[in-house]
């Protein structure tokens, strides 16, 4: 549970440095 746990914050993570990287570019 808890390394499914991290996963799924490592992908949230990235998500939203993906959000923040298009807000920057645009």
């Amino acid at each position: 549970a808890i390394g499914r746990w991290a996963y799924h914050c490592h992908l949230l993570y990235h998500m939203n440095a993906g959000m923040f990287r298009e807000v920057r570019v645009v």
